[in-house]
């Protein structure tokens, strides 16, 4: 009798054992079911969300910055043709590119804002010197073409050999900072074949800086400005550095320049 109860016992309590694991996973299955239930519904709602903003337009084209030469319709413009893929799937980078290509642009940035707008920063380019016949030369000396060049006639002249474009500015603005305490202003600075340099003042002083010392030869020309040539009772109309010491000076004369030789002792 006692074995027969404790098999009764131990079978009940296999049951007891087998549902009680059976609503363990079934618990436990629920928040796997829900977690599963959810991330599906994400994944429908993204897709869904996805699908309406490819279809959502470029409503309007918002230009920000100060332009002074570019024209916003321009901007407008040359952005219009490659705005049909929507505001999600446009590429920004070639937009960029294409608002780069324009006159006066010198970097464009585009971003999205949604629902239905591109936003559109400018930054023009910053000429500061003249370039061969009809180019410029912006402030990080990149050669560029631009409207309406006339307008900029009156900025300095800056030639020489293609690809010497940004020594060229640094020298030009050495020779524009050093001339400045003498109140001499550089009109131009050209680079012929050899990398000679030779500067024209505002006051049409031709000045010859050869290829090498350029430096050493300004600080030469600063001080026999200031102790002689700047006190001169005739016009000049040359001085030539090219020399160990010293300059030629030329004097304006008819019918020709008279020309002198000016000796200077650099002091050490």
């Amino acid at each position: 009798m006692g074995a027969k109860r404790n098999a009764h016992r131990n079978k009940v309590a296999e049951q007891k054992t087998g549902f009680g694991d059976l609503m363990r996973s079934l618990i436990e299955a629920v928040p796997r079911a829900l977690a599963l239930g959810v991330a599906a519904a994400l994944l429908l709602f993204g897709f869904t969300l996805f699908e309406g903003l490819q279809r959502v337009p470029v409503e309007r084209v918002l230009v920000l910055g100060t332009l002074a030469h570019t024209q916003e319709n321009a901007v407008r413009e040359a952005l219009g043709p490659h705005l049909d893929s929507g505001l999600l799937l446009v590429d920004l980078q070639r937009l960029q590119n294409r608002l780069q290509e324009l006159p006066w642009v010198f970097r464009a940035e585009i971003r999205r804002r949604f629902p239905d707008t591109l936003e559109v920063r400018v930054v023009e380019q910053q000429p500061i010197a003249r370039w061969g016949e009809s180019s410029f030369l912006n402030h990080e000396a990149k050669v560029v073409s631009v409207a309406d060049s006339e307008r900029w006639r009156d900025l300095p002249s800056i030639s020489g050999v293609e690809g010497n474009e940004e020594i060229l500015v640094e020298r030009y603005m050495q020779l524009r900072e050093r001339l400045a305490s003498t109140g001499l202003a550089p009109r131009a600075l050209q680079q012929d074949g050899v990398g000679q340099l030779f500067a024209t003042l505002g006051d049409g002083i031709e000045v010859a800086l050869g290829a090498e010392q350029f430096t050493i030869r300004l600080e030469r020309f600063v001080a026999l400005w200031e102790s002689e040539l700047k006190t001169a009772e005739r016009e000049i109309a040359r001085v030539d550095l090219r020399y160990e010491t010293g300059a030629a000076v030329a004097f304006v004369q008819e019918p020709q320049p008279q020309s002198s030789f000016v000796s200077y002792v650099e002091q050490n």
